[in-house]
């Protein structure tokens, strides 16, 4: 069943209207979300429902509804625009966020075998910067490989 649109509410036009989106869609969850078995473990969730923000005055809403690691968020970002899958380069700047992922015991119970622990495989990075090409492993250089598709967005 698609879940509704987050309404906008009456006070989206104050400085709280992105945090009320969340606040909203937060308490959707709890109150009607499901149990879903995922990669990560069981997540209570609904599926379709979207906040809207607008991007007005070249702000980009950060939620202090709850705490944001900024930092770490950079790293990662910074480490998807590089293309990188390797989750060692993400380690050595004391970002753990993508352990859990990169274990023997997740890689193998995926059928990953092939590839080594913190070898991430094709995740966001390499979709970014060399969509379809041929992945083999996070140490081989990709360039000129694939459709880069920041490159595109940003052309």
């Amino acid at each position: 069943m698609l879940r509704k649109v987050i309404k906008k509410t009456s006070s989206e036009n104050s400085a709280n209207g992105e945090e009320q989106q969340y606040l909203d869609l937060i308490r959707d969850i709890l109150e009607e979300g499901k149990m879903e078995c995922g990669r990560n473990g069981n997540t209570k969730c609904v599926f379709g429902a979207a906040m809207h923000f607008s991007l007005e005055n070249a702000t980009i809403p950060i939620l202090t509804t709850k705490r944001v690691a900024w930092k770490t968020c950079l790293k990662e970002l910074l480490w998807f625009i590089k293309g990188d899958t390797n989750n060692e380069h993400l380690q050595l700047q004391n970002v753990t966020i993508w352990n859990d992922n990169a274990s023997r015991e997740f890689l193998d119970s995926r059928g990953l075998t092939q590839l080594r622990e913190n070898d991430l495989g094709p995740v966001y990075g390499h979709q970014w910067r060399h969509f379809n090409a041929k992945y083999t492993n996070c140490d081989d250089n990709y360039e000129g490989k694939g459709v880069d598709q920041l490159e595109y967005i940003i052309k």
